[in-house]
């Protein structure tokens, strides 16, 4: 009777494994036999053992009236660039927001590399969204008040408020709040809407333990 080789049992082994992971959906062969990576049934847990669930805040999406306003906006008054803009056409994309493929999207990434008190700031990104055919709905706010629940609003820092302030201005922004100052003057704020009505929180203030 002959003895079975280490090499064969090893490789009888792998093909029971591959069997069972395409029975389970989390790889599936190709036709030359080998397994390819296939739909997973279950979430991936931590990278590493024992390391703690994290987050990083990466980007948020405003569906905007006017792409071209918006830009304009974003960029004239707070120092953003456009990093890409792109018509969405691709089937995988519209079917995550939601989006009939016969209705046409187009989509700017808006970014910045701010430098506050000497130290470059990582900072999240700004999408906007536009849509058309037909345009979108405009969100409406009931009568009588300030905020809505489920409303979006948004905060960034600055190391000059008074240039933010100025450009504002310039681009005729309508203000909630204007420019308000601490007791003591270390921060100063505004409030101010973008063109489709969002409310955005501009600061200018030190350093504190919290920033790092």
């Amino acid at each position: 009777m002959k003895k079975t080789t280490t090499g064969a049992r090893r490789s009888r082994a792998a093909a029971r494994l591959t069997l069972l992971l395409c029975a389970a959906g989390l790889v599936a062969p190709l036709h030359g036999g080998e397994p390819r990576a296939g739909p997973r049934r279950a979430l991936d847990g931590p990278a590493l053992a024992g390391e703690p669930l994290a987050v990083v805040f990466m980007r948020t999406m405003l569906v905007v009236r006017d792409l071209e306003a918006s830009k304009r906006f974003y960029i004239r008054a707070f120092g953003l660039r456009v990093e890409r803009e792109v018509d969405l056409d691709d089937a995988p994309t519209k079917a995550q927001l939601g989006i009939p493929m016969s209705r046409r999207a187009r989509f700017a990434l808006l970014v910045t590399d701010g430098v506050i008190e000497g130290r470059r700031r990582p900072s999240a990104s700004i999408g906007l969204l536009q849509l058309a055919d037909p345009a979108s709905t405009p969100l409406s706010r009931p009568v009588g008040e300030v905020l809505a629940i489920g409303e979006h609003a948004m905060a960034l820092r600055t190391n000059d408020i008074a240039t933010v302030h100025a450009r504002l201005q310039e681009l005729g922004a309508r203000y909630a709040v204007p420019p308000v100052s601490t007791d003591d003057g270390s921060a100063t704020e505004l409030v101010v809407y973008d063109p489709d009505g969002l409310r955005i929180h501009v600061v200018q203030r030190p350093d504190s333990p919290r920033d790092f």
